[in-house]
């Protein structure tokens, strides 16, 4: 069919040569022809195999001149006969002398200039018209067809983008929403551990504060010793105090009757006093 489409400059030259009649053709020729278009009849064969040998024979003289044309797009419709059909074909042939022996009338010569004369698209056989336009009718629906699926692969895509993209977004929000879980639980295990440590704290204070007020309520007379005794410390701190700066006078009076008089015979004495002087302090003056 597409070697029918693809070639029309050849068929309308074929078309527009004058046309052979079938009468001039040999017998032998015709009755070739006869049972290569007959084989395209099968169901005809089966039934009606006078029917189907008129079908043919009138289909080879509405195509009188294009034989060859009528074949081959025979052929590109329907597909090469099988063998066995040609076989039958020939045989019913041979046994109907009388669908074997009709000669086709000649048409006449005003018929033929007119078909000559006629557009090249007019003289055009039908089925290959038929052919034609459904095989543009083809075209048209698959380019709906191939649009149609460009159209559906784009949003299909286009789809899968998005799709992608979500995928990449939803990945994310999990990690952030993961992340921020980890952060949550970490905290509320240290507030937890501060809180513990706060009432463990607080436990230890309490039960501190109650063994003092115990030892405090039970021993009111021992409180009483603690202050007299605490009294006491205080009184010889002072008494300490008071001695240690009458040694300190004592030290420097001898210190300075030493570098008033240094030839002064007291001067060994005075030394030995400050000796034993200094050993009372807490700490020797420079």
């Amino acid at each position: 069919m597409e070697g029918a489409q693809s070639s029309p400059s050849r068929r309308e030259a074929s078309l527009a040569a004058p046309r052979a009649s079938t009468a001039s053709r040999a017998p032998a020729g015709r009755a070739e022809l006869l049972s290569q278009v007959l084989a395209f009849f099968p169901a005809g064969l089966s039934r009606d195999a006078g029917a189907a040998a008129a079908d043919a024979e009138a289909l080879l003289r509405r195509y009188e001149g294009l034989e060859e044309e009528l074949l081959s797009a025979l052929r590109e419709k329907y597909g090469q006969p099988p063998h066995e059909s040609i076989e039958r074909a020939r045989e019913l042939l041979h046994t109907s002398p009388t669908i074997a022996a009709q000669e086709p009338t000649a048409p006449p010569a005003e018929s033929l200039r007119a078909d000559v004369d006629a557009p090249a698209e007019a003289r055009s056989p039908p089925i290959l018209a038929r052919m034609r336009r459904e095989r543009e009718a083809e075209d048209a629906t698959w380019r709906r067809v191939h649009a149609a699926a460009k159209e559906l692969l784009v949003s299909l895509e286009e789809a899968q983008r998005r799709v992608a993209e979500q995928e990449v977004e939803l990945a994310r929000l999990t990690a952030e929403h993961s992340r921020r879980l980890r952060e949550g639980a970490a905290e509320e295990r240290e507030q937890e551990a501060l809180r513990s440590t706060m009432a463990a704290a607080a436990t230890r204070l309490q039960l501190t504060l109650l063994r003092l007020r115990g030892a405090v309520e039970a021993d009111v007379d021992g409180a009483a010793a603690l202050g007299d005794v605490e009294y006491k410390r205080h009184m010889l701190s002072a008494q300490r105090r008071e001695e240690e700066d009458l040694i300190e006078v004592y030290r420097r009076v001898l210190r300075q009757h030493v570098r008033s008089y240094p030839l002064s015979p007291l001067c060994e004495e005075i030394g030995r006093v400050d000796a034993q002087l200094r050993q009372l302090l807490p700490e020797s003056p420079v």
